[in-house]
């Protein structure tokens, strides 16, 4: 008797189930069996899971640091552009050769910087996209790693009701007695 209830504590949770009544059974759900059983299936499932939503995390992780970068880095030219702008030119003294050619020279510079400034926005774009996709993406992984992890919980429930099945209290003495003497 003591060897199937060691048998029996290795599969289950001795104590929950002895407080639970047959009149009034306890209502589980999927996620709370592994805390009733043993469930080393689910556990192998589960860490499984954890180990890939960290390498999915932490490409999420770094683009979202690219991101920052990429905005500061536009953030760092706008305020370059502004600095440089030499406005609309209604002061200039079209008369004087240099003036002129420092305005234009401002103008170029002005507008070599709002160049770079669109293929930094583009960049930019780009990587806000692969952002979205890779969160996008680490979601629908791990929806499928958790579907995954409840399918071995049925795996589990079913080897632990087996294990169950196999325990067999050993026979009383004076039961094989009687039995051998007819």
């Amino acid at each position: 008797m003591k060897k199937a209830a060691d048998e029996l504590s290795t599969v289950l949770d001795y104590a929950k189930f002895s407080k639970a009544r047959s009149t009034k059974p306890p209502k589980l759900t999927k996620e709370e069996v592994p805390s009733w059983i043993t469930c080393p299936n689910y556990t192998k499932a589960m860490g499984t899971l954890e180990r890939t939503m960290e390498r999915f995390n932490s490409k999420v992780g770094e683009l979202e640091q690219r991101l920052k970068e990429s905005h500061n880095h536009i953030e760092s030219l706008r305020k370059q552009q502004k600095k440089i702008d030499p406005g609309y030119g209604f002061f200039v003294n079209t008369k004087d050769a240099q003036e002129v050619a420092r305005y234009n020279d401002r103008l170029n510079q002005t507008r070599r910087l709002g160049e770079r400034i669109n293929d930094a926005v583009h960049k930019h774009n780009d990587i806000v996209e692969r952002h979205q996709d890779a969160v996008r993406e680490a979601k629908e992984k791990l929806e499928e790693l958790k579907e995954q992890a409840l399918m071995a919980i049925d795996d589990d429930i079913v080897a632990a009701l087996d294990r169950c099945a196999k325990i067999r209290p050993s026979p009383l003495p004076s039961l094989t007695m009687q039995c051998s003497l007819l």
